[in-house]
């Protein structure tokens, strides 16, 4: 028998009017799913999906029909959604036109997450005096992304602009689909273990509930309670929140906005110090000006008093003042340097470059692992050894 030869839209047409003529999919039809990937278009129409345990339904709500809804979708929600099978040529997909939603209850998926929340609580895995303070002057941050998300350029852009040298260590990790929770997990125990960064940076992008869904895995959850390194949670936008969110010792907005949180600005740190230094200069001007008006009036009371005890005990009453007021300048002066001294000094430790100058190297992975020991190489791997002036490429020829 002859296979009858049709292009692609002589058989999307056809199909499409198989659907039409069809005695269920050619009428309205009523389907029961949970809500997932909720949003609302530039032009006003509503997109969801429809989803069980066995398949998802991509659903549309035109922005003629949103407004008339008497129950909006949103994310987790079980709905009966009422509309017609439609089926979209130019990319061969069909759809559900929706326009009625009658609201079922929760959907499987939030029951579940809410009932994980709620025995995580009660075990105290969220509670606030769990938090651990972020490092004031981290020198080194440990990153846990995907190694190929946007996510991970805005990051290694935000810290180097506010601090460029500031140490980043990547751990790549899936961050959605099977397998992600594990790595993750995986990712935080070993900064844990190998304690070889300040503060830990661990997200994503952006997402629909199923994108992100892995930041609400258990194992990702007691990971973050059970690390020793302070974490910030980058998980998503502003909106979205998660488990690992609540988990967390901070929750960052975005993953640039963790950087902003986690690296100091040593750009504003010089200018604050330039500032304490011009208070400084001024308090201690301040005060000679106010002990030059004391001596000032002390002179004046000598000429305009003719009692010669009365001048005594004026003139020694303003020397008095004067000495306290004199060294009460020195201790506040004093005081200040001395705290102008520390920070100075705390930026300077901030700087890896002093111990590369005095003929020290740091050696690493090409993917950036600090290598500690000889047990972390093998013949035929390359290195990367970084010196005061750049860094070198080599290759192990062999390991003693």
């Amino acid at each position: 028998m002859d296979t009858k030869k049709l292009t692609v839209t002589e058989l999307t047409r056809y199909i499409k009017l198989l659907l039409e003529s069809d005695r269920i999919t050619g009428h309205a039809v009523a389907v029961v799913g949970e809500v997932s990937g909720a949003n609302i278009g530039p032009r006003g129409h509503m997109y969801f999906s429809l989803k069980d345990s066995g398949a998802a339904l991509d659903c549309a709500v035109w922005a003629s029909s949103v407004s008339r809804l008497s129950h909006r979708p949103k994310n987790g929600d079980k709905i009966l959604a009422v509309g017609k099978i439609d089926l979209y040529a130019p990319q061969g997909r069909y759809k559900l036109v929706v326009n009625q939603v009658q609201p079922v209850g929760a959907g499987d998926i939030m029951a579940e997450l809410d009932a994980l929340k709620n025995r995580l609580t009660a075990e105290g895995i969220f509670a606030q005096e769990h938090k651990k303070p972020l490092p004031a002057f981290p020198r080194t941050i440990g990153i846990i992304t995907s190694a190929t998300g946007a996510a991970l350029q805005d990051m290694v852009r935000v810290a180097k602009a506010r601090n460029p040298r500031v140490r980043l260590i990547f751990h790549p990790a899936k961050v959605q689909g099977e397998g992600a929770a594990a790595e993750i997990a995986k990712a935080i125990d070993y900064f844990s273990r190998e304690n070889n960064a300040d503060v830990l940076v661990c997200g994503r992008g952006g997402g629909s509930m199923e994108d992100l869904w892995e930041f609400n895995r258990e194992i990702v959850v007691r990971a973050i309670y059970n690390c020793r390194v302070p974490i910030i949670s980058a998980v998503g936008h502003e909106t979205d929140f998660t488990l690992a969110d609540f988990a967390a010792d901070v929750r960052a907005a975005t993953p640039s906005n963790a950087m902003e949180l986690a690296v100091p600005d040593t750009v504003e740190l010089s200018s604050r110090l330039r500032h304490l230094a011009v208070r400084l200069q001024q308090a201690a001007h301040s005060k000679i000006r106010y002990r030059q008006t004391l001596l000032d009036g002390l002179k004046r009371s000598r000429t305009l008093s003719n009692p010669a005890l009365l001048l005594s005990e004026k003139r020694q009453r303003l020397e008095l003042l004067a000495e306290r007021l004199a060294e009460k300048s020195r201790g506040i002066i004093d005081s200040r340097k001395q705290r102008l001294i520390l920070q100075r000094e705390r930026l300077a430790l901030l700087d890896p470059m002093n111990l590369l100058r005095r003929g020290y190297g740091i050696v690493s992975s090409n993917d950036g692992r600090l290598l500690r020991s000889v047990s972390g190489v093998k013949v035929g791997d390359d290195i990367v050894v970084r010196l005061s002036d750049g860094e070198l490429t080599a290759s192990v020829d062999s390991v003693k």
